[in-house]
C-alpha cells in the first residue's frame, strides 16, 4: 500500500489534540477521520507511525472476519517533534513538495525533511 502522508499527519494531529493520554483505539480514528480515509489507510498509517517510533501502541491485529483493532497510547518525543514541525499547513505543503521531487523510502526521512522546513 502506498504511504499516505496526509493520513499519517491527520492521525498524529488527532493524538496530539487529546487533552488526556489514554488508549486510542481504531474506533477513535475511524470516527474522526473515516470520512477522509479508509479503515485500511488508517491501519497502514498507524502501523508506519508505530514502526518509525513516532508513537507507542499496538499494531493492527485482526480476526478471520476481517475485524481489526489497533491502539496508539501516546506520542514519543520524535512523534511530538514531527507533528509540531508539520502542524502549519505551509510547512506541510513545502515538505510534501520536497518529497515529490526527491522520493524517499521511510517516514523517518520525511520527518527529517519536515523538521528542516520548520527551523
Amino acid at each position: 500500500m502506498k504511504i499516505n502522508y496526509d493520513c499519517i499527519r491527520d492521525v498524529l494531529l488527532s493524538v496530539r489534540d487529546q487533552e488526556e493520554y489514554g488508549d486510542l483505539h481504531s474506533d477513535f480514528f475511524t470516527e474522526r477521520l473515516g470520512d477522509k480515509y479508509s479503515f485500511h489507510e488508517l491501519a497502514n498509517a498507524v502501523s508506519l507511525i508505530l514502526y518509525e517510533g513516532l508513537a507507542v501502541g499496538d499494531y493492527p491485529t485482526g480476526n478471520m472476519d476481517g475485524n481489526y483493532d489497533y491502539i496508539i497510547r501516546f506520542l514519543t518525543v520524535s512523534g511530538d517533534q514531527f507533528i509540531n514541525s508539520v502542524k502549519d499547513d505551509s510547512v506541510w505543503s513545502k515538505a510534501k513538495e520536497e518529497v515529490k521531487n526527491n522520493p524517499i523510502q521511510t517516514l523517518f526521512s520525511f520527518a527529517q525533511i519536515a523538521v528542516s522546513f520548520f527551523r
